[in-house]
């Protein structure tokens, strides 16, 4: 053909050229140049030493398009199934959005939440109570610990004078009322929780301890709330928080203290000291205390001394009473009331933190 490009080929698709470059049809001086050249360079060996031809051909547009495609495809692939699958997809504008999280919970009506808890009832079975009011602890702690007893049972109550006669009614759910309201009353004023009336958090009574009153006070407070009883209505935000959330999320401040105990005039008196004077009013007024609650340290800024307070406040309200809120705890999980709590604390916390119509 002339030109010393082109394979001896007829197929166009099998046109090769040197230097991997494709060249429009040259004029006939401009070949001559051009094998002349090449002959000068390289001689009868030219076709030897050329380097690599390759198909001179139109680069393929859709090459780069497809990797992107594919890539773009990649990407979705993994939207879809990331392990997070936090991620919602609508066509309305008005939808309100929200993460596809299974552990989303939305808060509903207690009544709602307490009438499935309630189904776990056996109407068929009874726990029987035989009451004194003059002693009504003393019997409702004898009911619970009859071998006959399930909080799932209903509840069968009998009033009894001081003699042991009965009053004669008959239990068609007004005494099994009667007693969950002076069960409540009870527990509530007695010495299991301390604080002001509307401001209850659980005390510290060795004895009671012993005794494992603190679980009994959980396990009625929730078989009142699955019965159809009353509710406490007079604890504090932060014991029901930390009911709720555990003690290590325990965050109560000098304020949630008592007014009457001297242990917060000594705490407010450390956080108005300057700080260069804090470590002094420690060692005079809170030193046995920090040691006993183990939270002693040298105070050198005022992050030093926020701390020591809060840890101080947190051990006087609950460090010192672990072992009575893990048991009231313990009995609050009877007919799966503690981890209703837990699951939707909203709904509960009215109940227990708000002052009912009557004093509780």
């Amino acid at each position: 053909m002339g030109y010393d490009t082109l394979s001896n080929h007829e197929d166009s698709d099998d046109v090769e050229i040197s230097d991997h470059t494709c060249y429009p049809e040259a004029s006939t001086s401009d070949r001559k140049k051009r094998k002349l050249s090449s002959d000068t360079n390289h001689g009868n060996a030219r076709d030897s030493k050329r380097p690599n031809k390759q198909p001179c051909r139109t680069p393929v547009a859709t090459t780069s398009k497809s990797i992107e495609a594919q890539e773009t495809d990649e990407v979705y692939a993994n939207l879809f199934t990331a392990q997070s699958s936090s991620i919602y997809i609508s066509d309305s504008e008005d939808e309100d959005i929200q993460p596809a999280d299974a552990n989303f919970t939305k808060d509903i009506p207690l009544a709602e939440i307490l009438s499935n808890l309630n189904q776990q009832i056996d109407n068929n079975k009874t726990s029987l109570f035989n009451i004194s009011r003059n002693h009504l602890f003393e019997g409702v702690k004898r009911g619970l610990k009859r071998k006959s007893f399930h909080p799932r049972n209903k509840i069968s109550v009998k009033f009894t004078d001081d003699d042991g006669s009965s009053e004669g009614a008959v239990d068609a759910g007004g005494p099994m009322r009667e007693l969950l309201t002076l069960s409540m009353s009870n527990i509530t004023s007695g010495q299991l929780f301390s604080g002001e009336p509307n401001q209850k958090y659980i005390s510290c009574v060795n004895r009671c301890i012993d005794e494992n009153e603190y679980h009994m006070a959980g396990q009625l407070i929730a078989m009142s709330l699955v019965h159809g009883g009353p509710a406490p209505h007079c604890f504090a935000d932060h014991f029901f928080e930390t009911v709720v959330h555990g003690y290590a999320s325990a965050k109560p401040t000098i304020n949630d203290l008592p007014e009457n105990i001297s242990i917060k005039k000594d705490l407010i008196a450390l956080q108005q000291a300057p700080i260069k004077e804090a470590n002094q009013v420690m060692s005079e007024q809170l030193e046995n205390l920090t040691e006993i609650a183990g939270t002693w340290q040298v105070m050198n800024t005022e992050i030093d001394r926020s701390t020591l307070i809060s840890s101080i406040v947190k051990w006087y309200l609950y460090g010192r009473n672990r072992e009575a809120l893990n048991q009231f705890m313990d009995g609050l999980s009877t007919l799966g009331v503690l981890e209703a709590m837990q699951q939707y604390p909203a709904s509960f916390k009215p109940v227990f933190c708000q002052p009912a119509p009557l004093d509780c």
